[in-house]
């Protein structure tokens, strides 16, 4: 089941139980849509007409992280064959047979693919199906073995053997060894697995093969909206304030995406914790989900349409962009990754400047720690503190959608979100994107941007990081062993490190994730960036080996600290605010001699308003 669907001209879409045919982009974020029962014309939303195609997409859907290698591989071949065709339209009969004789295929079969792929817009629809009897027997190990050794030895040579007489090989070696020789077409299928390029050039060298390699591509240019996405991060010039107390926190990290077309920003995540994987995994989920839940979630009644599956992702080299989730994720959406090249940071301008548009603008906020110490002076950062990630994360969008993305550019000669609106609808020189490919599961999406992890399952249930967890529906599947029948199965879990009270197992039989809490409920939620301080601290004390209960008991005294410390904080903020509004002291009458200022005064305490 596909968990894209491309959205355009011609796409029939279920909603609220009537049939509609998609006319035309209305805007940037609606269709103008024909109900096919009353020919009534109705504008949808984009983000609605996504959803309501969710219903479509069932759970059997493989975690990507149970995909082999080779699978992989065969995906990836067979759509760098395709994607020249997918662009054509008409598509000639001669380029779709030159694509089939290249592969060694039936014509029909790139039809077939072609068909698959563009109903999805994923990999995954590539990918060779499973077969009915993928459990029955068979060929030995050691007759595929004799395969590869005469394929080898008599096909991929430049003495070009026939299959016939190859085959009559692969029969002498089966008879001296006791086994049984596998059909002449059992053998030709295996021997058509291979790449043509493979089998051209150790048949009949290079220059022979040139004409079936896949032409390499070449970086796309941002000539359409979401052709490519930069990304990057940086520590934000500001302390922010927890939501209950108001205390002083820290610097938070913002990882933000830039669509180069439009200039337009796609997404953001913010977060006290370093960038890492999860903040660009969750920060590329928010540049394809639509932003209507999260402009939603702080009231705010701005448009910002940027949502979908892009072409490019642009990233740096930083490791944390490097990732084997992030990358296998971004190629089962079809994105394809490309990497900054070191030391050239001019490939990274457009987010660059965004950056710095956006830590100029905030070095007029409250608690703002400016760009060096000297800018700083004595401005006191944290006394100044009043916004929560909350308070900033409203504030960011309404400087994004309510000021940046309608002021004009200077490179553009208009605003972003012009500019953006283009791409999608068309001027009257050039045409408009045409269709919008976006993501219909967004829960399941946000599952496949999560860190994986592979563990054997045991009686007591799976641990991981000296922490169980539990489940029934780990039961079945306790003590299993690994196809080799001597070593333990390891399952697919993931985890999402802002809550590790619970794992999300991936039941391979009905392809579907589970979760799993911690096997003592009593334990309270925490983030793993906690849980790695609580190791560092209790290594600190000299605990060289820890179990599950240091690990909580440390948890619950060093919150009693901090807690303990916010009611300090608190009650001294609450007695300077108090003594900032009483009103000043009446001036006692002066005395003939002057008396020595009492030690209490030498600060020269002033009231609050008027400090300078």
């Amino acid at each position: 089941m596909s968990r894209v669907v491309a959205v355009g001209p011609g796409s029939i879409v279920v909603f609220e139980g009537k049939t509609f045919c998609v006319r035309k982009f209305a805007s940037a974020d609606e269709v103008l849509a024909e109900d096919i029962e009353n020919g009534e014309s109705t504008k949808l939303p984009i983000s609605i007409v996504a959803s309501s195609q969710g219903e479509k997409i069932g759970l059997a859907v493989p975690d990507l992280a149970t995909v082999s290698a080779k699978t992989w591989r065969e995906g990836i071949t067979k759509y760098k064959a395709i994607r020249p065709l997918l662009e054509m339209w008409p598509r000639p009969t001669e380029k779709v047979q030159a694509v089939a004789d290249n592969l060694l295929v039936d014509l029909s079969t790139v039809y077939r693919w072609i068909k698959h792929f563009d109903e999805t817009r994923t990999i995954i629809s590539l990918f060779r199906k499973k077969r009915s009897d993928r459990k029955s027997k068979k060929l030995s190990p050691k007759v595929e073995e004799l395969i590869v050794e005469v394929i080898n030895s008599y096909i991929l040579t430049k003495q070009q053997l026939k299959y016939k007489l190859a085959h009559r090989e692969l029969e002498l070696a089966c008879r001296k060894a006791g086994l049984k020789t596998p059909h002449l077409n059992t053998f030709i299928k295996r021997v058509k697995a291979i790449p043509a390029v493979i089998v051209v050039t150790r048949r009949r060298g290079e220059n022979e093969a040139l004409p079936y390699r896949l032409i390499k591509g070449h970086f796309p240019g941002d000539n359409y909206p979401y052709s490519i996405i930069q990304i990057d991060h940086t520590k934000l010039d500001i302390i922010l304030v927890d939501e209950v107390d108001r205390i002083p926190i820290g610097r938070p990290y913002i990882t933000l995406a830039i669509e180069t077309f439009s200039r337009m920003v796609a997404g953001f995540f913010i977060s006290f914790d370093p960038p890492g994987t999860l903040g660009t995994g969750i920060c590329v989920s928010n540049v394809i989900l639509s932003k209507d839940e999260l402009l939603g979630k702080y009231d705010l009644n701005y448009r910002w349409p940027c949502f979908g599956i892009p072409s490019v992702i642009h990233l740096d080299n930083a490791k944390e962009f490097r990732g084997n989730t992030l990358k296998t994720t971004c190629n089962y959406y079809n994105i394809d990754l490309k990497f900054r090249k070191v030391k050239r940071p001019n490939y990274g301008g457009y987010i660059e400047r965004l950056l710095g548009t956006l830590l100029a603008e905030i070095h007029a906020l409250p608690g703002t720690t400016f760009s060096n110490p000297k800018a700083r002076g004595e401005y006191d950062s944290e006394a100044n503190a009043t916004m929560s990630l909350g308070d900033f994360e409203k504030w960011l969008i309404t400087l994004i959608c309510g000021a940046y993305h309608n002021r004009v550019h200077s490179e553009l000669g208009m605003s972003p979100l012009e500019k953006y609106e283009q791409g999608i609808m068309g001027t009257d020189d050039t045409p408009g994107i045409g269709y919008r490919p976006v993501a219909v599961d967004e829960h399941r999406l946000r599952i496949d941007f999560l860190p994986m992890l592979s563990r054997t399952i045991q009686p007591s249930g799976v641990n991981i990081d000296l922490i169980n967890y539990s489940a029934d529906v780990l039961n079945r599947w306790v003590s299993s062993k690994d196809s080799s029948g001597r070593k333990g199965r390891k399952f697919i879990f993931r985890r999402d490190p802002r809550d590790i009270s619970y794992l999300l197992f991936y039941d391979p039989d009905v392809e579907a994730h589970y979760r799993v809490p911690y096997s003592d409920t009593t334990h309270p939620p925490m983030t793993l960036w906690e849980y790695k301080a609580l190791r560092r601290h209790l290594k600190a004390m000299g605990k060289a080996s820890v179990n599950e209960e240091d690990i909580f008991k440390a948890f619950e005294d060093m919150k009693k600290v901090v807690d303990h410390s916010k009611v300090l904080k608190k009650q001294a903020r609450i007695k300077k605010e108090k003594s900032a509004s009483a009103p000043p002291p009446q001036a006692a009458e002066r005395d003939t001699e002057p008396k020595q200022e009492p030690s209490f005064r030498r600060g020269k305490i002033v009231p609050f308003e008027l400090e300078e």
